[in-house]
C-alpha cells in the first residue's frame, strides 16, 4: 500500500529530527508530522520507535557503504584513494543527516562494523604491498586518512568555513592532495 518513497520520507525525517534535537525528542508523532505522513503509516511500514531507530541507523550505514562501494577500483591506488575521499565527502555533503546519524554517537554497536571503511582499507593495503606507504602501519595511514576527510565532511557541514565561501571543494581538494602527499611515497 506504501511505497519505497513513503519509507524514505520516514527514515530521513527521523534522521533530522536525531540530528537537530537529539533521541530524546524523536516520537512516531513528530516523525509523522515531519514526513508528512499519519503514525499508522509509520507502523505499517518501520514499526514501533525502536524499529525506527534501527531503521534510521541501517539506512545511515548502508548509504554511506554504498556511496564507497561506488568507486570504481582502477590500477592506481593513490587515485582511488583520493577518489574514496571524494565519494565520503560528497555523500556527507549530500546527505548531512544521515551523517548525523552515523557519526553523531547516537548508536553505541558492540562491536566494530568494517564495511564502511573497507574500500579504503583496501586502497591503501594495495599502496602498502607495493612499498608506497610512508608509514609503517597500514592502519595508521586509514586512520590519517579517513580523520582528515572525516574532518572536512564536518566543517562543511557544519557550515564551518574558513575563507571564501562556495570555494568549500576546491578547499577539500588541497586536503586531501595534502594528506595524501604526506602519507603516500611518489
Amino acid at each position: 500500500m506504501y511505497g519505497a518513497e513513503y519509507h524514505q520520507k520516514i527514515i530521513m525525517a527521523a534522521a533530522q529530527i536525531i540530528v537537530d534535537e537529539g533521541l530524546s525528542h524523536l516520537s512516531l508523532r513528530a516523525v509523522a508530522a515531519r514526513a508528512g505522513v499519519s503514525t499508522t503509516v509509520i507502523y505499517s511500514l518501520v514499526g514501533k520507535r525502536d524499529d525506527l531507530l534501527r531503521a534510521v541507523s541501517i539506512e545511515a550505514r548502508n548509504s554511506f557503504v554504498r556511496a564507497q562501494r561506488e568507486v570504481e577500483v582502477s590500477e592506481d591506488a593513490v587515485a582511488d584513494l583520493k577518489e574514496l575521499g571524494r565519494a565520503y565527502y560528497g555523500w556527507a555533503l549530500g546527505n548531512p543527516a544521515l551523517y548525523g546519524v552515523m557519526f553523531g554517537g547516537h548508536f553505541k554497536s558492540q562491536e566494530a562494523d568494517r564495511e564502511p571503511i573497507e574500500p579504503l582499507a583496501t586502497a591503501v593495503q594495495r599502496l602498502q604491498i607495493q612499498g608506497k606507504l610512508k608509514a609503517p602501519d597500514s592502519w595508521q595511514v586509514v586512520w590519517a586518512l579517513w580523520a582528515a576527510v572525516h574532518g572536512a565532511a564536518l566543517l562543511g557541514i557544519t557550515d564551518c568555513q574558513f575563507g571564501d565561501q562556495g570555494q568549500e571543494l576546491e578547499k577539500f581538494e588541497v586536503l586531501l592532495e595534502g594528506i595524501v602527499r604526506g602519507l603516500v611515497k611518489t
